[in-house]
């Protein structure tokens, strides 16, 4: 008799029918009753496109196939299960349920065992200002978009907005903004501009101390009833005559000069004023190095340029007799007043 392999119920290897007797061999037999008992083991999966309702029978199997993935159900004591992983929560090391947990951020649990919701962290909201005085949140806040806006100080352990020293940092419809200051690296800052009408006087007072030098620009004409008016710039509101003068090189024509100015109470140019050819403004530039020094002198290179009827330029030194620190500065006609689009601008230089 030849050993053939059990590979189970019914396969080829197994004779149907007995040679010598005619009949359904007792092999066969087994092997058949054993296949119908798997058959009714092998139950029907449905197909569908939807969640399946309905009491299912134990151990009935749907498939709704419109869920990506495909999602398995299987009939338990009147209820379909579903079978796996189909949602977050479903998960076995992480929360539940979603309930309460809005707005919520996921992190790992400091036993670094599985997931949990937390609340997302917030900083002060600090009340925005529109002065100079800052507003400091607490270490771990930072200037927010979503309420007014605020400005905060930097220190080693907050970020922030670092305030140098002399400047003012205002707000104005949301938007922040720095003027004067100095420090850094050898720039030029703009500390005041005044476009000065129907006044003869333009003042700079309190003038910070925190640059090296200050440079003023003045583009003006003046109003008074005559061809010139004189045009001044008093230091510190020092009217002492004798105090100011210069040595000046001028160029007109073509022809040089030079000549010198003593026992003044200001410095002086001249500049154009209403019945010199409309449109005709005067220029002068002035540096004054070391403003701020209590050591020395005040000593100002400037040049200046007019046209009186015909172009002149000038470059002067000028000498204020004082060993004070500049604090202040008045720009000033004698007779009439500045012209409407005159512009006086006074810059700190680092």
């Amino acid at each position: 008799m030849t050993n053939v392999k059990d590979t189970g119920p019914l396969t080829w290897h197994v004779p149907i029918v007995d040679a010598k007797t005619g009949r359904p061999t007792p092999e066969f037999q087994r092997r058949w009753e054993q296949q119908r008992s798997n058959n009714d083991l092998i139950r029907t999966i449905t197909l569908g496109s939807e969640a399946p309702t309905g009491v299912p029978a134990d151990g009935v199997e749907y498939i709704n196939i419109a869920a990506t993935p495909p999602i398995l159900y299987v009939g338990s004591n009147g209820s379909w299960l579903v079978v796996g992983v189909v949602s977050f929560t479903d998960l076995t090391d992480v929360p539940s349920s979603y309930t309460g947990q809005g707005t919520k951020l996921v992190r790992v649990n400091v036993a670094e065992t599985g997931l949990e919701f937390v609340a997302a962290a917030t900083g002060a909201n600090p009340t925005a200002t529109a002065s100079d005085v800052v507003v400091n949140g607490s270490a771990s806040t930072f200037m927010r978009s979503d309420a007014a806006p605020a400005v905060q100080k930097a220190s080693s352990s907050q970020f922030g907005i670092v305030k140098v020293d002399g400047t003012t940092i205002t707000e104005t419809g949301g938007v922040i903004s720095a003027s004067g200051g100095g420090g850094g690296g050898g720039g030029m800052t703009l500390i005041s501009r005044v476009s000065p009408t129907a006044t003869n006087t333009v003042t700079f007072s309190s003038i910070p101390t925190t640059y090296q030098d200050l440079k003023l620009i003045i583009h003006s004409r003046s109003t008074a009833a005559a061809a010139t008016d004189v045009l001044n710039i008093r230091i510190n509101s020092d009217s002492t005559v004798g105090n100011y003068e210069y040595q000046r090189l001028t160029g007109s024509a073509g022809v040089p000069s030079a000549a010198n100015g003593v026992g003044l109470n200001a410095w002086q140019i001249s500049t154009p004023a209403a019945s010199t050819t409309a449109g005709i403004p005067a220029f002068w530039n002035l540096n004054i190095p070391t403003y701020n020094s209590t050591v020395f002198e005040k000593l100002s290179q400037a040049v200046d340029c007019e046209v009186l009827p015909s172009a002149v330029i000038t470059e002067r030194i000028w000498r204020w007799k004082s060993t004070a620190a500049i604090n202040r500065i008045d720009v000033f006609y004698t007779t009439g007043n500045f012209f409407t689009g005159s512009v006086v601008s006074l810059y700190g230089i680092s």
